[in-house]
Order: structure tokens, then C-alpha cells, then sequence
């Protein structure tokens, strides 16, 4: 952040920064994907089916959250199961798009062409994730120098 505050040149971003310079002995993290269900993503039992087997999944590994990608369709689907259920079951279901709507940051983006006015809602719905996700280092990035710089002004 502080080579990018100070503007030095050909410095990468966090990662490519931190592979540059860091020698990481950690264990190879394990991604798993749930058992496939010959049924429509949308249909409304499949989409419970996976919530249940996410909320079975924190239950065995004791964490808080775990992350889920939906798409716009599913997504809907499961908001409303999370809203029509009468138990807090579902209760720690989010999604990242309620975090940044009407925030301004997707303003700032459009104004500085670093996304397209038109790309504004399938940004903030989580459509098109891997030509948005780009995005959210990049934003951070800026917000972090914005608040290095004004503490240094104080």
C-alpha cells in the first residue's frame, strides 16, 4: 500500500507483491465441491439441498462462514428459502453485493473507466465474477492509501 501511495513504479498489487518476496512453507489449502445433484440448479429443492450441505460443512469443520458462489438465479432462490424459513438456520447467508450497493464505490469505478456504466448492476449481483473480480483489490487498494494519506495529513 505505502509503495503505492507514494506512487513507485512497476509494483505490483498484494499478491504478485507478496509471491515476489515471500517464501510460503504453509500447506496447500484443500477446495472441495459438494456431491452433483441430475436436477435443475433452480429448482427450489436443490438450491435447499446445498444450503443445508453448507450449513453441514461449517458444522464439521467449527468455522463461522464459508463461501459460496451462486449465480444471480440460484441466489434469488436461496434469499427467499433464507426469508420464508422459520428457523435462524440460514441466517449467516449473505452476499457481497448488499456490502456495496448505493456506497458510491461502484461511482468512483465507472468515473475512473475501471468498469462500465452498464456493468454497474451485474457488479453489484455478483454476475460476470471473474472479469469483476479484479475490482475489489483494486478498490481497496485505493481506499487504503486514501486513509494512509489522510492520516498522515493529521
Amino acid at each position: 500500500m505505502l509503495s503505492h501511495a507514494v506512487r513507485l513504479p512497476d509494483i505490483p498489487m498484494w499478491a504478485g507483491f507478496n509471491s515476489a518476496v515471500t517464501k510460503d512453507d504453509s500447506p496447500q489449502q484443500l477446495m472441495s465441491y459438494l456431491t452433483p445433484i441430475n436436477a435443475s440448479p433452480t429448482a427450489h429443492p436443490v438450491v435447499l439441498k446445498t444450503m443445508e450441505q453448507c450449513i453441514k460443512i461449517l458444522e464439521e469443520v467449527n468455522q463461522p462462514y464459508l463461501q459460496v458462489t451462486y449465480d444471480l438465479a440460484i441466489a434469488k432462490i436461496a434469499f427467499q428459502i433464507k426469508a420464508t424459513e422459520t428457523s435462524p438456520k440460514f441466517s449467516n447467508f449473505k452476499a457481497i453485493g448488499k456490502f456495496i450497493d448505493g456506497c458510491g464505490l461502484s461511482t468512483i469505478m465507472v468515473e475512473n473507466e475501471l468498469l462500465a456504466s452498464g456493468s454497474v448492476a451485474s457488479f453489484i449481483d455478483g454476475k460476470h465474477f471473474n472479469r469483476c473480480k479484479r475490482l475489489h483489490p483494486i478498490m481497496a487498494l485505493g481506499l487504503q492509501i486514501l486513509h494512509f494519506q489522510s492520516f498522515l495529513e493529521q
